[in-house]
């Protein structure tokens, strides 16, 4: 989310290097702590999300963790997700209000250069219809994570998106 005066919208470059460094680094060596671990087979891709599309490497699962609703465009992330998704996407943590109305909207009032980060909010009925359109079937199971907020660790419940490529006749 752009706000005139931020380090994100002046210096772009020098704002994602910090961000990396200080968030996104330990995201990744908690990813290859548990890949190493548990002797994991799994594919991990670092790379902006528009170049899957130019893509013809598939996986049988792709899975997309609490990022969908930090995107200025996730309906156009799912459909290259679910271009290289051979059997399944899983978009885990995932905002989905619960109406089968087809609504997305900004969570936050978007006026707070602190809430730089968008929040995104699609609901069951928008996800159902996307999904459709990219020939998946989808569920909505609960989740939960634990956050480490300013005041402490809470457990956060959202949603987890589970879509199925359909086999056609």
């Amino acid at each position: 989310m752009p706000f005139a005066g931020t380090e994100y919208f002046k210096n772009p470059d020098a704002w994602r290097k910090s961000f990396n460094e200080t968030n996104i680094v330990k995201v990744k060596n908690s990813w290859w702590y548990s890949w190493h671990k548990f002797h994991s087979n799994a594919t991990v891709i670092y790379q902006p999300i528009g170049y899957l599309s130019a893509s013809d490497e598939m996986f049988d699962v792709v899975i997309a963790g609490a990022l969908i609703m930090h995107l200025s465009d996730p309906v156009s992330a799912v459909a290259a997700f679910a271009k290289v998704a051979r059997e399944s996407l899983i978009l885990s943590m995932t905002h989905a209000e619960d109406t089968d109305e087809m609504l997305m909207r900004p969570l936050t009032a978007w006026n707070d250069p602190a809430f730089w980060h968008g929040w995104w909010g699609i609901s069951r009925g928008l996800w159902r219809r996307i999904f459709a359109n990219l020939g998946f079937d989808v569920e909505f199971a609960s989740s939960q994570a634990q956050h480490n907020a300013a005041e402490g660790p809470q457990v956060v419940t959202m949603p987890t998106i589970i879509a199925r490529r359909r086999v056609l006749p």
